[in-house]
């Protein structure tokens, strides 16, 4: 679940992504030719370029969400772009991943309309085919919404303000990647099936409690970051007094 508070799109994502490479591992030094049959050209590289990508355009997202909203409005902009180029290359890297695989159709409503969207505000904002150009409106603007308005030079001058739920798109967004990550494993699965024991099987579901492993290790860390941070802190303080006493006792 997503809000405004929590920042974990990228765990759908980087469990599915974990599992389909645990699979591939699973069947040995034939996985390239299971994949993509014998004689296999660029597809592997195809394939590992667009895991990586996702991972690293949902560690963007994840760093939207995470923003303070009070510094929000200083860098809005950049920030806003890179939302909705981080979600356009996330879909580029699923649509690559279903090519390869001949899955078929990977786009719904959603994802085009938010292609429609990231072209207009970021990708082609001067001038498309029906001769509109468009930019951000700066009214009533925040981190969770924000309008752009088009403009027409075929409607003599016709202006129209378009607004975007910036939550809902992540929220949609966050199903359309679990959903079609979890089909392209399942395919993963199949082609690697005669290669993968029982245990291997079972082992793959296990996979699922991967990110709850790596959240517990992160927060360990952060925990002694922060201690760490905290004593340094007290060290400067101490030595300032130091220096300060010492100073004055020489006076």
């Amino acid at each position: 679940m997503i809000d405004k508070q929590h920042s974990n799109t990228c765990i759908p994502s980087f469990r599915a992504i974990s599992s389909i490479t645990y699979t591939i591992d699973c069947c040995g030094r034939q996985h390239k030719d299971l994949l993509f049959g014998k004689g296999y050209g660029i597809e592997w590289s195809h394939f590992t370029t667009a895991l990586a990508t996702i991972i690293d355009s949902c560690t963007a997202i994840d760093e939207y969400i995470a923003f303070e909203e009070s510094l929000f409005e200083k860098i809005s902009t950049i920030i806003t772009y890179g939302l909705f180029q981080s979600i356009i290359l996330q879909q580029d890297s699923v649509g690559k991943l279903y090519n390869l695989f001949h899955l078929g159709e990977y786009k719904n409503d959603f994802s085009e309309r938010i292609r429609v969207v990231r072209n207009e505000i970021v990708g082609h904002p001067i001038a498309d085919k029906q001769q509109t150009h468009n930019f951000i409106s700066y009214e009533n603007r925040n981190k969770w919404s924000f309008s752009y308005i088009s403009y027409s030079d075929n409607l003599q001058g016709c202006f129209s303000c378009h607004e975007v739920d910036c939550l809902m798109v992540v929220k949609k967004h966050y199903d359309f990647m679990k959903d079609r990550l979890i089909g392209i494993h399942e395919h993963v699965k199949r082609k690697c099936k005669k290669k993968l024991s029982l245990e291997d099987e079972e082992l793959l579901f296990e996979t699922t409690s991967l990110m709850a492993e790596i959240q517990t290790k992160q927060k360990a860390y952060e925990d002694v970051q922060a201690k760490y941070n905290s004593q340094m802190t007290q060290k400067v303080i101490e030595s300032k007094d130091f220096i300060k006493t010492t100073i004055y006792t020489q006076e």
